[in-house]
């Protein structure tokens, strides 16, 4: 199948938007944590002046540690909110929809993101990328498929 894009609304829902929703997601998670890891380190540079009375820099180093929480927690909302979306799933069989089997896999790694946890929700990225080459699908960001590296055409 050539790169070319996919007008299957299944396909759109639970390959490219899944994998959009997760790229939103891990980019989120990795910047709330990383506000929030400066707001602590703030608050530690800070503890001194802090116990001496300047709360202000306290205040301001505990909602940059609320923000980042907050930013977590909004991606997490984020992505369990699009694996709620109520898509009607095509049968798996190939005569009714041509990418129906694949669709029934994407079903099932999205269905382990919204049961599992964040580890789920990072290995489903590669999940998607390997469904899709299996499939013949293009690339879920569109970029063309290329052999990995260390793999030699003989």
């Amino acid at each position: 199948m050539p790169d070319a894009p996919v007008r299957d609304p299944a396909l759109e829902y639970f390959y490219f938007g899944f994998y959009r929703a997760l790229r939103r997601f891990r980019a989120a998670t990795v910047a709330g944590w990383c506000v929030t890891g400066a707001g602590v380190a703030a608050l530690a540079l800070r503890w001194d002046p802090v116990w001496r009375g300047d709360l202000t820099g306290g205040l301001l180093c505990g909602l940059l540690i609320c923000a980042g929480i907050f930013l977590v927690q909004q991606s997490v909302t984020d992505l369990w909110h699009y694996a709620q979306i109520p898509f009607p799933r095509p049968p798996a069989n190939g005569e009714a929809q041509e990418h129906g089997r694949a669709v029934a896999e994407l079903a099932a790694v999205m269905n382990d993101v919204e049961a599992g946890g964040w580890q789920d929700a990072m290995r489903a990225l590669s999940a998607l990328r390997a469904v899709g080459e299996r499939f013949g699908l293009p690339q879920p960001d569109g970029t063309p498929w290329t052999p990995e590296a260390g793999q030699t055409d003989q």
